[in-house]
């Protein structure tokens, strides 16, 4: 069934940029937003959905449940509780990572004309 929208010129700019984004021609584009808006307002049967509206339900359906169980999670009560997210190598501290990875023999001149070629 045939509708014609006048809409306002910078919505219709915006409207065929987004389209021209997806690959569709702005009448198609339309007419998929006008279709999701449907599923998402009457909560028809999913069954009968665009596969890409489905695909965009999943992941905010996971994103939901990701923030709720980070809204749970208790924050940490001191500094023993904090982990860090890679461990050091067995027999190693976090500190010993750190120390002792640079040779240390460079003058100050040497890391002076060093720092001045990186900028």
């Amino acid at each position: 069934m045939p509708i014609e929208i006048d809409f306002p010129p910078e919505v219709e700019a915006r409207l065929q940029e987004e389209a021209a984004r997806q690959g569709q021609a702005p009448a198609d584009y339309v007419r998929d937003l006008v279709k999701r808006f449907f599923f998402f307002l009457h909560d028809t049967d999913v069954a009968e959905a665009p596969a890409d509206y489905v695909r965009d339900l999943v992941k905010r359906q996971l994103l939901m449940s990701e923030l709720e169980a980070l809204k749970e999670r208790q924050p940490p009560q001191s500094l023993a509780d904090l982990k860090p997210r890679i461990p050091p190598p067995p027999g190693k501290s976090w500190l010993e990572g750190v120390i002792g990875q640079w040779p240390g023999d460079e003058s100050d001149e040497e890391i002076e004309r060093a720092l001045a070629e990186l900028s």
